[in-house]
């Protein structure tokens, strides 16, 4: 079972944001080496000064092993001198590997999921997230009642 871990925080100003951009995607080029990891993506709010880290991770040994290397403690540290509350992270393990969930978030949606996700109120963003290797042709026509449910409810 894979595990995704997600890493959201607001920047002070717009040019905090860029630099956590930034940092993120040099983080996300270091990850090749780590054990268990599969794929990231950095996400950044379109109208607004949210940014997130989602990477996937084969085991929850693996997420929690990065989580408490010295190089997620670097980046987390530089990242926290730019933001304006504190970070949160979770991690979630993936349900439906074979068939995910192909979900285009509208920003009404992104809000409800990432309220779900956090539970807590948080800014519309507007992404769509796909890990290459891990959808099967036709996946989008596929989808499972749960991800019918969750579209049906957040959009």
């Amino acid at each position: 079972m894979m595990f995704l871990r997600l890493f959201i925080v607001s920047a002070r100003d717009a040019v905090a944001q860029y630099e956590i951009e930034q940092d993120l995607c040099e983080l996300k080029a270091h990850l090749a080496g780590e054990a268990g990891y599969r794929n990231a993506a950095v996400v950044t709010q379109d109208d607004g000064l949210a940014v997130g880290f989602i990477s996937l991770w084969a085991t929850r040994e693996d997420a929690q092993r990065f989580h408490a290397s010295g190089l997620n403690s670097l980046y987390t540290t530089v990242i926290a001198l730019r933001i304006t509350d504190d970070l949160d992270v979770k991690l979630f393990r993936v349900v439906e590997e074979e068939r995910p969930c192909p979900l285009n978030l509208s920003p009404d949606g992104a809000t409800s999921l990432l309220k779900t996700l956090s539970g807590a109120t948080a800014p519309a963003l507007s992404i769509q997230i796909h890990f290459p290797g891990h959808a099967q042709p036709g996946a989008e026509r596929r989808r499972s009642y749960a991800c019918r449910h969750l579209h049906s409810r957040i959009g």
